[in-house]
């Protein structure tokens, strides 16, 4: 059964204050345009005076899925919240909601700051649509998981934006509402309250059959929780599917794609700089996992004279954790850099990493000069897997390496 449809959904805004979609804005808006000289109001608009925040955009959502939204700031995933949570109206297009929506888009969005955290339990609740005895049946569930007690006679003014988030989320989750939506708000809430809300959307998401729809910039959060994702970039649905699958193609399409000479975000004086990279396998022309593998890097030095350096490169998860580190002062290996250009070649024996995309971090030093330093500098992509001599790989979720084992039965 479907929990949402969107059909062709644009959203276009004005540049400016105006077309905000909201009534207090266009009534704003209006009274301006009362004292705007005629000559103004009848001057011709372009396209560059409007901004489409959303573009096309069509997409089926079943019941009990729960969906991350992902992709860079400005990609649309608030707006296109926004007009499922009805706040705005789309410019052009339908979207179709089967069930109440409960939704948690901003810090604070329905407390008032002069009132407690008792009497903003009704209030809020009353306005994403709980009735009263819903709330009074739920009480007790609600102040416990929030982890306010000891406040909840405060008003909320007083409260930090990680207790506001407690309780606004405490709240939204006892709705018996068939949909749910989160931003990004979690993020101001500790890391315990984050691991409670992300178990908490799964157990009713699997238990009640509430649908789910979970914004973040965690990757790692996304991958816990959601069993379907979809990536916006620029306004436009990229894909929608397998989370797994639709976060590879965010990471391939961020940064590491970027040529190295047009990185902006470069850290260090660039007097030796990474020009280029290439891994590949034993025999192989792509990345195989159980192979031998090797990344050549291509430095060019501007210096007049040898000079002896460290070097790091990081290696990292998707959901993003380190995995491990290659530093030449581990092995007490020197790297001599001549005038010029330079080549190092690097080797890990019997790849231990399942197919996947792996981002890799760069850095060069000498004596606490650092010449290059880039997050995300290129990726580890391994595309084949011949660890297990009978072709075996890890089953999906059950662990990140590969260990070489061998099993005695006397």
């Amino acid at each position: 059964m479907k929990a949402l449809i969107a059909e062709n959904i644009s959203k276009v805004y004005r540049k400016g204050s105006i077309g905000s979609g909201s009534l207090a804005k266009e009534l704003e808006f209006g009274i301006k345009r009362m004292f705007q000289s005629k000559s103004s109001q009848n001057n011709k608009l372009s396209d560059s005076d409007f901004n489409k925040s959303l573009d096309q955009i069509s997409f089926e959502i079943e019941e009990g899925d729960r969906v991350g939204i992902i992709g860079k700031n400005g990609a649309g995933k608030s707006t296109l919240l926004k007009i499922i949570s009805r706040i705005t109206t789309p410019t052009q297009g339908k979207i179709r909601g089967f069930g109440r929506v409960a939704s948690l888009l901003e810090v604070g969005t329905g407390f008032h700051p002069e009132l407690t955290g008792l009497e903003n339990i009704f209030l809020n609740g009353s306005i994403i649509g709980m009735k009263n005895a819903e709330i009074k049946a739920n009480l007790d569930s609600i102040i416990s998981f929030s982890g306010v007690q000891s406040y909840i006679d405060t008003p909320v003014k007083r409260y930090s934006s990680g207790m506001y988030v407690r309780l606004a989320f405490s709240i939204a989750a006892h709705l018996q509402s068939e949909i749910l939506i989160v931003d990004e708000v979690l993020a101001v809430g500790d890391l315990e309250f984050q691991k409670m809300c992300l178990d908490k959307m799964k157990e009713i998401s699997l238990s009640e059959g509430k649908t789910i729809l979970f914004v973040s910039h965690n990757l790692n959060s996304v991958s816990t929780l959601c069993n379907q994702s979809m990536l916006l970039e620029s306004g436009k649905l990229l894909q929608i599917g397998n989370t797994e699958n639709v976060i590879n193609t965010y990471i391939q399409r961020s940064s590491v794609n970027k040529p190295l000479s047009e990185r902006l975000d470069k850290k260090g004086n660039q007097k030796i700089k990474l020009l280029q990279f290439k891994w590949y396998s034993e025999n192989e022309k792509m990345v195989v996992s159980g192979k031998d593998t090797h990344l050549e890097l291509t430095l060019f030095s501007s210096l007049s004279e040898d000079i002896s350096v460290e070097f790091s490169i990081a290696i990292d998860h998707q959901e993003g954790f380190r995995i491990s580190i290659l530093n030449n002062a581990l092995i007490s290996k020197k790297c001599i850099i001549k005038k010029g250009e330079n080549s190092i070649i690097i080797k890990i024996a019997t790849l231990p990493l399942p197919i996947g995309i792996y981002p890799c971090t760069f850095y060069l030093a000498s004596n606490g000069e650092i010449f290059e330093w880039i997050k995300d500098a290129f990726y580890l992509e391994v595309l084949g897997e011949a660890f297990f001599p009978n072709g075996n790989s890890l089953p999906q979720k059950q662990g990140f390496v590969y260990l070489p084992f061998s099993i005695q039965n006397n």
